[in-house]
């Protein structure tokens, strides 16, 4: 069952050279922005700190995609919505 306002899945595991593409699930507006940040006990962001890496609008018309190349982890974050969080590992 999808969580509204979270990404799906929250953690995604994939190999250098793999393109994820972002979708709306709902009618509302997000981004995916790469950073650091902060969640509380509530479960809502408290503080975020982009990091340039990634700060793409993503809509229901419009899908977001990027090609991670680089291994590592990459945080990343709705900027408009607190409580939406994810990360991909890239991993060779």
């Amino acid at each position: 069952m999808t969580k509204l306002l979270s990404f799906e899945p929250p953690i995604l595991m994939v190999a250098p050279g793999t393109t994820v593409t972002w979708r709306v699930g709902d009618a509302i507006d997000h981004t995916v922005t790469t950073g650091s940040f902060t969640v509380g006990g509530d479960g809502l962001r408290t503080a975020e700190n982009p990091d340039g890496t990634l700060d793409m609008p993503l809509t229901k018309d419009h899908p977001a995609s990027h090609t991670f190349t680089t291994p590592g982890t990459y945080r990343y974050y709705c900027s408009i919505h607190k409580g939406m969080n994810g990360e991909i590992d890239v991993t060779p």
